[in-house]
């Protein structure tokens, strides 16, 4: 069931996103909903990790670099700020290692690799305090 809700609403939140984001390129700010999707999946992924349940860790790494990829559009669409694209960048690449970490059945490393896309978030929450 949990999964179910978290695609109905991550459809949800990239047609939103997709309407008011990508489709306007004056738009400057990033869909608030959108972010706090983005957050709420990162302590899932981590709660995960720290529970060693690979399995929705994995369930939470797909969906967190899909949302981080809509992130990274909006980005390269807006062109708000470089240095946002390029910690955007980060976050997808970063996200990328965790998910082959997890496939690999490093759980330990995915922790680690966990630990720098947080402080990848928090770099870019910097910019748009």
């Amino acid at each position: 069931m949990k999964h179910i809700v978290q695609f109905l609403l991550a459809f949800v939140i990239s047609f939103q996103f997709l309407v008011t984001g990508s489709a306007k390129a004056s738009a400057s700010e990033i869909d608030i909903d959108l972010m706090k999707f983005i957050e709420q999946t990162n302590d899932s992924l981590g709660s995960n990790l720290m529970m060693n349940n690979q399995a929705d860790a994995i369930e939470d790494s797909e969906m967190l670099r899909e949302l981080l990829l809509m992130v990274e559009e909006h980005f390269e669409v807006n062109s708000l700020n470089n240095q946002a694209l390029k910690i955007s960048n980060q976050a997808v690449f970063i996200t990328n290692d965790l998910r082959a970490s997890l496939y690999m059945n490093d759980v330990e490393k995915a922790k680690k690799i966990h630990v720098s896309l947080s402080e990848n978030c928090q770099a870019c929450h910097k910019i748009f305090e």
